[in-house]
């Protein structure tokens, strides 16, 4: 993996979404605050989201404590899914150009960020492919194409009913492998043996730096 971005490199463009608002009801608890490296995992994927952003949101629960001091949107429509969370944080941006990253992604491979925003070119998403699915909790879209689309979707739309109605570019998954060679990234971890799973591998990549 090669190393962050210098901290004082030109402005990149693009601004991020941190999604953190889920209920982590497999989990059993907070996801966003599951101890990784000595922080919490929400501060571990901003250190790996922040070199590569101009600016990043945190779309948090009303309920949710315990964030770091950063600006947060709380859900407006809880338990409706992150689209509605998106929706609400995208005016707060600085760039048109706006990644989307859940808080769930402990293994995330900063580099894929700047891929996917290279890739987007003038589509509205740029969003991994994978297992033969969509992966909108890390994708880069664009902020007009959004707003305009989502206003028109049913209640209960989520992130991936944004794709019949806007110009989308896969990446697959062997552009992915170019930067994330086990695709480590996309790693679930929506239960306490993946959260371990995740751990273990996480302290082993540390190791072998």
């Amino acid at each position: 993996m090669s190393e962050e971005r210098d901290a004082r490199r030109m402005p990149c463009g693009l601004s991020a979404v941190i999604l953190c608002g889920g209920r982590s009801r497999r989990m059993h608890v907070d996801k966003a605050l599951l101890p990784i490296g000595g922080q919490t995992l929400l501060e571990h994927v901003i250190g790996r989201v922040r070199p590569w952003v101009d600016d990043l949101v945190l779309a948090a629960r009303a309920d949710q404590s315990g964030l770091p001091d950063e600006p947060v949107v709380y859900d407006s429509s809880p338990d409706r899914g992150p689209l509605p969370a998106v929706v609400d944080a995208l005016p707060l941006l600085m760039h048109e150009h706006v990644l989307i990253v859940a808080v769930d992604t402990p293994l995330l491979v900063p580099e894929l960020i700047p891929m996917l925003h290279d890739r987007l070119g003038d589509a509205d998403v740029a969003v991994p492919w994978v297992n033969g699915h969509p992966v909108m909790a890390l994708s880069v879209m664009s902020r007009p194409a959004v707003l305009r689309v989502a206003p028109a979707m049913r209640e209960g739309a989520g992130l991936r009913d944004l794709l019949p109605c806007v110009r989308v570019v896969r990446v697959s998954e062997d552009d992915l492998r170019l930067v994330d060679p086990e695709l480590q990234s996309f790693m679930p971890c929506n239960t306490p043996d993946e959260w371990r799973a995740a751990l273990d591998l996480h302290g082993h990549l540390v190791s072998d730096r």
